[in-house]
């Protein structure tokens, strides 16, 4: 763990399943425990208030509400102003990061390729030439520098791992019989 015996506490008015997922992507495998609370006067310091309700914390995030959604609905409407993504014109950090990470897109597109995939043009971002950055890794460490965490020693974990995909068994799959 980088941060032994360090646990911040996130205050929201609703704990579901897509929030907790958000926040071990961003915090427990990264080695920071969390403290999610729906009762914030238990509470002496808040890192993250993840509401609607004005708290004194480092970091207040309005939520759009993806996170709290239980349903997949295509009306998610995702654009690109000032450097920022945005879900439904909100600025929402945690649900992005929860849209990217489950491809949210792919369940309800209807243009697929011909294996049943989304379509790379379709993705979110190559639509913003956002494909080629760590989009999620970046948002992720401006979360933890507004909340005074120092993100170096997980940078430092990253490693590029080359691989290849040999695939034997379907090397002749959808070819003619004289190739």
């Amino acid at each position: 763990m980088l941060y032994t015996g360090h646990t911040i506490s996130i205050y929201s008015s609703h704990i579901t399943a897509r929030l907790l997922y958000v926040l071990d992507f961003c915090f427990k495998s990264k080695g920071v425990d969390y403290n999610l609370v729906q009762t914030h006067e238990a509470v002496k310091t808040i890192s993250i208030n993840y509401s609607h309700t004005e708290l004194d914390a480092k970091v207040s995030i309005l939520p759009q509400g993806i996170l709290f959604e239980t349903e997949i609905y295509p009306s998610k409407e995702i654009t690109y102003e000032e450097g920022k993504l945005l879900i439904d014109g909100v600025y929402d950090p945690l649900g992005l990061i929860f849209y990217l990470l489950t491809r949210y897109e792919s369940y309800f597109s209807e243009d697929l390729d011909q294996h049943g995939r989304l379509k790379a043009e379709n993705n979110v971002l190559v639509k913003f030439k956002l494909n080629e950055r760590p989009v999620v890794d970046e948002i992720v460490k401006v979360l933890w520098e507004e909340i005074g965490l120092n993100y170096q020693p997980v940078e430092a974990g990253f490693k590029m791992v080359p691989s290849f995909d040999i695939d034997v068994a379907w090397a002749y799959k959808q070819r003619s019989f004289i190739r």
